[in-house]
């Protein structure tokens, strides 16, 4: 709906309830997955949400985008955050910040909470973790599916 379409609905309406309008956003969902330390990025991936299922990510692509890493870059200044950090672009706009682990797409010499705990842990340094953005293999795809095994009496039914 556009704000004008809302506009002429409500106009005059003297209870309706206030109300958050966002603007609408049509474009590419990309996510920016990072692993920083007190407001500072050391590795960030991006990767495409090309489709996904209760909130959860079930296909994407690791894709090279300095744009996004630099908007990544710039909140974790903002915002000094630790460890697993996940941003999230509409159209290359911000619309979330998560500072927890989200879907990776994870490499056998790349596991990202892996290096988290051991950047926690002090068994690596800044540096070290920095070492590992010429890892990335942009064009790595993921795609996770989910199915359900139904049993009575520890037999496997259908």
């Amino acid at each position: 709906m556009s704000l004008a379409e809302f506009e002429d609905i409500f106009r005059g309406d003297i209870d309706f309830p206030e109300l958050l309008v966002m603007e609408f956003l049509d474009g590419p969902e990309l996510t920016c997955d990072s692993l920083a330390f007190e407001g500072r990025e050391l590795l960030t991936t991006t990767k495409t949400v090309e489709q996904a299922r209760w909130g959860v990510i079930v296909k994407g692509e690791l894709v090279d985008r300095p744009d996004l890493v630099n908007q990544t870059q710039q909140i974790l200044e903002a915002i000094p955050l630790s460890y697993c950090v996940n941003v999230q672009f509409v159209a290359d706009k911000l619309i979330e910040i998560n500072p927890r682990v989200s879907t990776f797409i994870y490499q056998r010499d790349l596991i990202v909470p892996y290096l988290a705990v051991k950047l926690a842990l002090q068994e690596i340094t800044e540096s070290e973790v920095m070492s590992y953005k010429s890892r990335v293999e942009y064009g790595r795809r993921m795609v996770r599916y989910m199915d359900q095994i139904f049993h009575t009496g520890g037999r496997r039914v259908q």
